[in-house]
Parts: C-alpha cells; sequence; structure tokens
C-alpha cells in the first residue's frame, strides 16, 4: 500500500455562528460527521439530532493518563472554543442574564482560568 501523493479532503467552510439557527448548527455538524461527538448521558451513546437535548455539559477535563493539560491545548484557540460553544447553545433554550456566565477550564493549580459564556442550556420546545 502506497500513500497517496495528493491529500483529498472536504472544504465545508467557515460558518457564521451567529447568524445560525439550531437546525443550521445541527445541519453543519451532521454535514461535517462531526454530531458523533456529542454523547448522550448517562450511557455514552451518540445523540439523537432528532432530539433537543435537557441540558449541555461541555467536559474540559481529561483524565486518562498522559492527557495533555486542556489550558496549554487550548491556549491560541480561546476564540475558537468561544465559538464551539456558541454554537452548541444554540441548540437549547435560552436563560436569564444573570446564569449566562460559565467558569470552565480551571487549572488543578488555579494559576489561569478562562471564562466562556453558555447562552443557552434548557431544552428547547
Amino acid at each position: 500500500m502506497e500513500a497517496a501523493a495528493e491529500q483529498d479532503y472536504e472544504d465545508f467552510g467557515k460558518k457564521n455562528v451567529a447568524s445560525m439557527d439550531a437546525d443550521a448548527v445541527k445541519s453543519a455538524l451532521l454535514e461535517a460527521g462531526l454530531f458523533a461527538f456529542i454523547k448522550q448521558r448517562p450511557y455514552e451513546i451518540i445523540a439523537d439530532p432528532t432530539m433537543y437535548p435537557k441540558a449541555i455539559f461541555v467536559s474540559a477535563f481529561d483524565s486518562n493518563p498522559l492527557a495533555p493539560d486542556f489550558e496549554f491545548a487550548l491556549k491560541g484557540e480561546e476564540a475558537n472554543f468561544q465559538t464551539g460553544l456558541d454554537a452548541l447553545a444554540k441548540l437549547a433554550k435560552t436563560l436569564p442574564e444573570h446564569q449566562r456566565k460559565t467558569e470552565c477550564c480551571r487549572s488543578d493549580a488555579g494559576q489561569e482560568r478562562y471564562n466562556y459564556r453558555i447562552r443557552r442550556t434548557e431544552p428547547r420546545r
């Protein structure tokens, strides 16, 4: 078996998350094959794209041995991470303003802390 001289890939383009609705986000995730990374609790199965979630939990912690530190892996990509959270947040209903700010990605040493906004976390009706 020989490696191809040129790699083939499909370009899905850059999306403007702010102008997308829940169905557009879901379609983009399905088209790109990324919806398989969204797991449904409690059994860790792929989430059903026809259902709206009761809540969205984003894990920023990996307890596997030799897993990289999330803050190190995220460094310089904070805006992209926030865009991903904004896209996921479109899949659920909006919370009141005072409940929107969510802290995540705090290092064990507490040296750095990133604050992200989850704009939608209640079930969609």
